[in-house]
């Protein structure tokens, strides 16, 4: 089976090309959707979490309290490191028996951080990096998050861009008719090698 990852900063319009992606008939397993699925139905993630970085991450209902989560891991690049090792290997197992079950020629894994991920069993594939214009993925991330800019800045700062090698790069700067004519162009030669 082949797999695309598709990868980039905040704002970028990663899910604007997985949309696209979609529609064209590639199912697509977005992890970020799924991380936080998981932070809710498996049992073993929120110890793993505040054992990982020694504090409780709790709300009162004893779910995942994700605020104070990211205000400590964007915040300090230690802390992030110590939480995607701990479980990044829940969404990949995850990824790759959604994968197995899927029955596709080729899926698509949506991930910011994927590329940067510090847990040796990452999923494999061709990498498709979308980007756009740091002013431009700014707007975008506040408009979409309803977050101040220095807060999006923040995750900016966070997400390790220079640790992607793609195979292929999309500058989403355009309209989406534009995007879609993009995707379509790398989609006909990305898996030809």
């Amino acid at each position: 089976m082949k797999t695309l990852i598709v990868t980039g900063g905040i704002g970028s319009g990663k899910s604007e090309v997985c949309r696209i992606l979609e529609a064209m008939g590639y199912p697509v397993y977005n992890a970020d959707s799924r991380m936080k699925a998981l932070y809710d139905t498996d049992p073993r993630l929120i110890p793993a979490i505040e054992k990982a970085l020694g504090g409780s991450f709790r709300t009162a209902e004893g779910r995942l309290d994700r605020k104070a989560l990211a205000e400590v891991i964007f915040s300090d690049g230690e802390k992030l490191r110590a939480l995607e090792m701990t479980v990044h290997p829940y969404l990949f197992a995850d990824f790759r028996n959604w994968a197995a079950a899927n029955g596709s020629e080729a899926v698509v894994l949506e991930s910011a951080i994927i590329c940067s991920s510090p847990c040796p069993d990452k999923p494999e594939g061709k990498i498709l990096l979308v980007d756009a214009p740091e002013s431009l993925r700014l707007e975008r991330a506040c408009r979409r998050d309803g977050a101040s800019p220095r807060s999006i800045r923040d995750r900016m700062a966070a997400q390790r861009l220079e640790d992607i090698h793609p195979d292929e790069v999309i500058i989403n700067d355009g309209n989406l008719a534009d995007l879609g004519k993009k995707v379509r162009t790398v989609m006909e030669t990305i898996f030809n090698d």
